[in-house]
């Protein structure tokens, strides 16, 4: 496990560590495949935002925090469709979130229906 290297101290800083989460494994899912770079940063986002949602002392936040962990397993598994379930569910809660003030996650595209991505190592 990665450990986080920045934890949030507010709202929204954790909003910030969402946005950056839930962006870097879109962008595997545009392009089809995750470098061992972008595998690496996203685990990273999501080391920093598990530990922000789970330090930040709201019982919705913290059960997030489960989510996180999730989805990170699955990309680092190549686990495609429960990811891309994983997240538009992770994203669509965001904004009803007690504590988020009504946020919503910036406009994205439909992640795309992507059967395999290559991982670095596998193909």
């Amino acid at each position: 496990a990665v450990p986080p290297q920045a934890i949030a101290g507010d709202v929204s800083e954790i909003l910030t560590q969402i946005e950056s989460f839930a962006g870097g494994i879109r962008q595997g899912f545009e392009d089809g495949k995750i470098s061992q770079a972008e595998l690496d940063q996203i685990a990273a986002f999501g080391a920093n935002l598990k530990a922000s949602l789970t330090n930040s002392g709201l019982p919705a936040l913290t059960e997030l925090a489960g989510q996180v962990d999730t989805l990170t397993t699955q990309l680092a598994g190549g686990q495609w469709p429960q990811v891309r379930s994983g997240l538009a569910a992770f994203e669509g809660q965001i904004p009803s979130l007690p504590g988020l003030d009504g946020f919503s996650m910036p406009e994205m595209p439909a992640i795309p229906e992507i059967p395999s991505i290559s991982l670095p190592g596998r193909n």
